[in-house]
């Protein structure tokens, strides 16, 4: 007799610091393909808010979620900037509390940053 219980599924979560080139994103990539090969039950969510994480072909049972970048007028002074700057890591903080906890991942892999840049 077989035990046809299904095998309970796994979450990871994987948050990938790419501000502008392609390389965090690609290892964080080549992580995420070996685990999901080796582990039928896993499904895998990318955080990242690199602004060409869509262009790269995600593995089956893999998505991303995309945190804003800031965006600027030139004509800012500093002072808008910096506190453009402390708004956003707020926004991106609470996006990515928010699905963290939503997601109930077994395991979070961080890259190096793991404050954010």
């Amino acid at each position: 007799m077989t035990d046809s219980t299904p095998t309970p599924t796994k979450t990871i979560l994987l948050y990938s610091q790419d501000n502008r080139g392609m390389g965090h994103i690609n290892r964080t990539l080549v992580i995420v393909r070996h685990l999901l090969a080796a582990n039928p039950d896993l499904l895998a969510y990318i955080v990242t808010k690199s602004p060409i994480a869509s262009l790269f072909a995600l593995p089956p049972r893999c998505d991303y979620i995309k945190l804003p970048k800031r965006l600027s007028l030139p004509e800012h002074t500093f002072d808008q900037q910096e506190a453009a700057t402390v708004r956003f890591r707020e926004i991106r903080s609470q996006i990515l509390r928010t699905a963290t906890l939503a997601l109930a991942p077994e395991l979070v892999l961080v890259d190096h940053e793991p404050v954010g840049s």
